[in-house]
Formats: structure tokens, sequence, C-alpha cells
């Protein structure tokens, strides 16, 4: 890429790769101002190139106004604070916005470009917008882009696939959505309005989510008719672990990491070995696979749930339940303290239909999972930051 991103950071410069591709028909560069030229495409980066989190049009003061203020009530706090401060502040006029960093891109004739793409796949021929969510780089990180017509009004929401793993998982939503969509009587799934291509990656698009729908904060265990609808949704049924297609795909994945991590995955295999001699029966079903506050919401009494692509049909049921609490703990302290709480929470899993003496066998089951999760993570992108606290967790399980 060329360097028009003078300060950027790495997410930014993985967003305008995937998203805009530049060369020779298509260049995207950083100025202070409208700059010179007329772009095709323009956006304010906020807050600044160098810690970019979010990309907002900037043809249109009252359209990025509303695109920023669009699914309020699914915000945290401090990300809702973050909001208000940047509506009443820079984007407050045009003359407050001239502070901003505004990210161009300019196509030259003949050049492709994502935009276009997905307004006709929306069967859209007025302008369509687009607000872009800056990531931490990460080998699951993909772009996504909210879409809004000319006032800023949300119309729909794409998400693009950058490397094979997140191919996959944009490819696996898709299905799920299909699947599921209009299915299940309390819970609320996106509907899938499209799917395209763009540089030999997939893109799929849905319907926005309720305008009104409000951040969900109820714990898993206090939610079970939910979480068992979705579990029903799947492959539900009763099966021994070790003749399991849950159990093969798992021990697949091990032995996937055995080449960069020989030691390690010699400990998760014990560890697997272990849980499937001992396991005998357990409940499968689907799994939505990342069940936690920021991906569910509540409207009109029931449930809404977006980002389905880690899902699969034959998970052992409550893992969703594991991986809130898991993830809640992770957030603010370290692996061990949230394999910590997935195993306090464990005796609750009576309450998602789990026989009593297999909560411990379905939580350990969980924390495999994870730490599996983790070292493919380290093989594909070489950052092992974690594998010391995956190799502990793995030690300690194995052999008890």
């Amino acid at each position: 890429m060329d360097d028009g991103l003078p300060g950027a950071d790495r997410g930014l410069r993985d967003v305008v790769e995937t998203v805009w591709q530049p060369g020779e028909a298509t260049m995207v560069h950083v100025s202070l101002g409208a700059g010179a030229g007329a772009a095709a495409e323009t956006y304010f980066v906020l807050p600044h190139p160098a810690r970019a989190r979010l990309l907002l049009p900037a043809d249109n003061l009252t359209a990025a106004r509303r695109a920023l203020g669009a699914y309020r009530g699914l915000r945290t706090a401090p990300a809702a604070a973050w909001a208000r401060v940047i509506r009443a502040s820079v984007l407050s006029s045009g003359p407050a916005s001239r502070a901003l960093r505004r990210l161009q891109v300019h196509a030259g004739p003949g050049a492709e470009r994502l935009l276009p793409l997905l307004a006709a796949e929306l069967g859209r021929s007025g302008a369509l917008r687009a607000s872009l969510a800056v990531r931490r780089p990460g080998p699951f990180s993909k772009p996504t882009l909210g879409l809004f017509d000319a006032a800023g009004h949300p119309v729909a929401y794409a998400k693009v696939g950058r490397s094979p793993v997140t191919d996959a998982m944009v490819r696996q939503e898709a299905t799920v959505l299909e699947a599921l969509h209009g299915r299940l009587s309390t819970v609320t799934t996106p509907q899938l309005l499209g799917r395209i291509s763009w540089q030999g990656h997939p893109v799929t698009v849905t319907a926005p989510l309720p305008g009104q729908a409000r951040r969900l904060t109820t714990e898993p265990l206090e939610m079970a008719p939910t979480l068992w609808e979705v579990a029903a949704s799947g492959e539900l049924g009763d099966h021994d672990l070790s003749e399991s297609t849950y159990l093969h795909r798992l021990r697949a994945r091990i032995e996937s990491c055995a080449e960069s991590y020989p030691e390690l995955a010699d400990l998760l295999r014990q560890w697997c070995d272990e849980l499937s001699a001992t396991a005998g029966s357990l409940r499968f079903g689907r799994s939505h696979g990342d069940w936690v506050s920021w991906n569910l919401g509540v409207h009109r009494g029931g449930v809404v749930v977006w980002d389905w692509e880690q899902s699969v049909p034959d998970a052992p049921v409550g893992f969703d339940a594991c991986h809130w609490y898991f993830q809640r703990a992770r957030l603010t302290g370290t692996l061990a303290g949230a394999a910590a709480a997935v195993g306090t929470m464990a005796p609750g899993l009576v309450r998602l239909g789990v026989a009593g003496e297999d909560t411990t066998t379905v939580a350990d089951l969980y924390l495999l999972d994870r730490s599996v999760g983790g070292v493919e993570a380290a093989a594909a992108t070489g950052v092992d930051a974690d594998l010391l606290a995956y190799g502990e967790l793995a030690r300690g399980r194995a052999g008890r």
C-alpha cells in the first residue's frame, strides 16, 4: 500500500487495504480538511488516524451525526458518552469539523469500488454511504460497514472477508442466518439480504438491527428458554462424546496446531483424550459461538442476536453460557481468572438442561475448546502472547 496514510495505525491500514484495495486505479490518503480534487468517497477518521476507531461519511454532517447516533441503545456507557462528545464538538458544524482528518478515496476510470457494488446488491439507485468500524488487528478481525441512505438512516450492514480464516467466518454466518431468520419465536436474527464477492473474498449483506433495540445485560443462566431455543435450532440430541461430530472436529483442530506447537498440541490431545474417555453421553445442539453482551439486545420483549459467524449446530449444550462468563472475566482479568469463572458458574448449567453430573465436563470441554482456539490464532498469526497461559491451563487439566 502506498503511504498516503502517514501515522495510521495497523487497524486503519487493514481496513483500507481490504475495502479499497489501493493501487494504480484507486488511491487512498488522509488529509487535514477537504483536500484537493474530487474524491469518490470521503470519511472522517475518528478520533485520529493513529488510534482510529471509526470512519464516518464526511460529505454531509447531518448524515454523519445521524449515523453516529444509530444504535445508541446498544452501546456501553463509555461508548455512548464518546459518541455524544464527538457529535456535540467536531461534528457540530462545518468549521469545527475542519479539525478532523479525512480519508479520501480517489478512483480512476474503470476502478471498481465496493460501495457501488453493495448499492447494486441492495437495489438502491440513490447514494449509499458507509460508516466503518476500525478494530484491533487480529486473525479474526474483518471490516464491517454500516450502510446508510443519503440522510444517514441505516439500510444494511456488511461484513468483508480478508483471509481464509475470516472468509470462512463470513460464509458461515450467512449460512446460519439463512437457516435461522424467522424460525425462532423469541430470538430475532438479522435477515440476510445478499452475498457478493469483493477482490476474491466473500461479503455478506444483512438488514439493519432494530433501531430501538437496547443492550441486553441479563446473564445467560437467567435466560434458559432463550438459550434452549438456540440450542434446539441445531442438531439437538444426546450422544456419546467420543462418537460425536463435535469431538471429531475438535481433534482435527488440535492436529492442525501440532506442526506449529507440538508440545502444546500434545497437552491438548491428552486433555481431549481424558475427557472423551470419562464423559459418556452429553447433550448437543446449536451454539451461537460468541454469546456476549455486545452481540445481544432486547426489543419488543424478545432477544436480538447478531454475529453468528462462529455458530455450529452440534456443540455441547451450555457452551454459550460458559462463553459469557469466560469473556466477561477476561475483559478485566487473566486467562486463569476467566477459567476460574467458568468453573464457578458450571453448577448453574443445570438450569439450561445440562445433567448435574455433566456440568463439570461441559465446562472443561469449553475451556479445552477455548485453548485450542487460542493456539489456532497463534499459529495463524505468529503472535503467541497468550500461549504460556494456555499451556498452563492445559497442563493443569491434562493428567488430573
